[in-house]
């Protein structure tokens, strides 16, 4: 609604919610309506006033209040996926740079055990000394191998664990990304 000042600077507007007359003042910056309560900014300029609903000023308010807020947002999530992106190098390094397993092939074994058998020949140790010895070599072998096979193994259960929690954060930010800027296109496309 807009309207002209008569010379005594009180304009007579109706109320845009009930139709009510209203009595606007040269100094009024908001009016109520006495029948419906509606409050109004008082819109002064190029000698007319009009009354504009608080609501929609407030809503006008509102959606540039969320278009900031979506802009902030978007630049703090593509930090965050960056983020993300480089704990995920990270990890694909550590996996790569896993320790190889170390288990002793059969030859190895083999070999051990002709050594010993020549060694007890030149050094005339009993058929059990040398029984007893294979099994001792044998033995830490097969130690020696076994904590690095399942360190291996645990840390690759890890690692596996972790590269889904971050693929799992990364389509997260990713969609809150995606859903930022669909709000930001809907409210200003």
């Amino acid at each position: 609604m807009s309207g002209t000042p008569n010379e005594s600077g009180i304009l007579t507007l109706k109320c845009p919610s009930c139709g009510a007359n209203l009595e606007i003042s040269s100094d009024m910056e908001v009016s109520y309506c006495d029948y419906c309560g509606t409050r109004q900014i008082v819109e002064r300029g190029s000698g007319t006033v009009a009354l504009k609903l608080v609501s929609e000023a407030i809503a006008r308010v509102q959606i540039g209040t969320d278009r900031t807020a979506s802009e902030l947002a978007i630049v703090r999530l593509r930090d965050e996926l960056i983020s993300v992106q480089v704990e995920w190098q990270e990890l694909q390094e550590e996996k790569y740079l896993l320790p190889e397993k170390r288990e002793f092939p059969s030859m190895i074994k083999l070999l051990c055990a002709v050594g010993m058998a020549i060694l007890s020949f030149f050094l005339n140790i009993p058929i059990g000394g040398i029984f007893f010895l294979f099994c001792f070599i044998y033995g830490l072998c097969t130690e020696f191998a076994k904590p690095n096979a399942s360190q291996r193994k645990a840390s690759e259960a890890r690692i596996a664990e972790m590269e889904q929690q971050i693929k799992a954060k990364y389509n997260a930010v990713k969609s809150e990304i995606e859903e930022h800027n669909s709000l930001l296109n809907t409210r200003h496309g």
